[in-house]
This record gives C-alpha cells, sequence and structure tokens, in this order.
C-alpha cells in the first residue's frame, strides 16, 4: 500500500486496486477500468508523485495520482527482468529498483532505461 495523502490509502489486491478513505470509512475500487482483475503485488509512490503498480504477471504500470496510466513496462531484454512484481523502490539517486520472481532491474528516470541483474542459481 501507499498514501496518497493524509487520509487516503491506496492498496494492491487481487482485484486491482482500492482506495481506503480513513475519514470516510469508505473503501472504493481506484483507477478501475486500468487495473480490474489485475493482479497487484505492490505499489510505490516516488519522489515525483508517480505511482509505480506491481501486477502478478503483466510487469509494471507507472500512473499519476488520479490513475491515468503514464507508462508499461514489461519483461524484454531492455525493460523488466520479470513479469512477477514483488517490491519496488527508489535510491537517493531516483533510480527505481523492481525486485521479481526472475531477478532485480533497476529504472534509471534520467535516460529511460533499464539494467537487470539476475541470479546466477
Amino acid at each position: 500500500f501507499t498514501w496518497l495523502n493524509q487520509d487516503e490509502i491506496l492498496i494492491g489486491t487481487n482485484a486491482g486496486l482500492v482506495l481506503f478513505n480513513s475519514a470516510l470509512g469508505s473503501l472504493n475500487h481506484f483507477a478501475k477500468a486500468s487495473f480490474n482483475n489485475k493482479k497487484v503485488r505492490a505499489i510505490f509512490r516516488d519522489s515525483k508523485d508517480q505511482i509505480w503498480v506491481g501486477t502478478y504477471d503483466e510487469g509494471i504500470y507507472v500512473i499519476d495520482l488520479n490513475g491515468r496510466i503514464k507508462k508499461h513496462y514489461e519483461v524484454a531484454e531492455d525493460q523488466l527482468v520479470g513479469h512477477q512484481v514483488w517490491r519496488i523502490i527508489e535510491d537517493r539517486n531516483n533510480n527505481i529498483w523492481i525486485a521479481t520472481f526472475n531477478g532485480l532491474s533497476r529504472y534509471n528516470p534520467e535516460n529511460d532505461e533499464f539494467t537487470n541483474f539476475i541470479s546466477a542459481g
């Protein structure tokens, strides 16, 4: 999950994204048209207020705070090392690190490039 603001938490589920509003006590689908029935495993809000949504089998989506998809990355030689995304973090150099079932991917936003690290074993 990740906080959107003081009252709202974005949560990943097996049926997509849901938004919990703690002030209202409400739970509603978020960006339902884009994420309905997607198995969301990781959510991360980066320093540029982009939300990275890691899925079980469809790679990573980068969305804005309104739920609009900005980018979608899948498994490819120049993209993600695996479809099953488990964790997403940002380092102090603003690189995005993505842990997948098959290895680790580092995304460099300055040049829009991925570097992949795959376990030898």
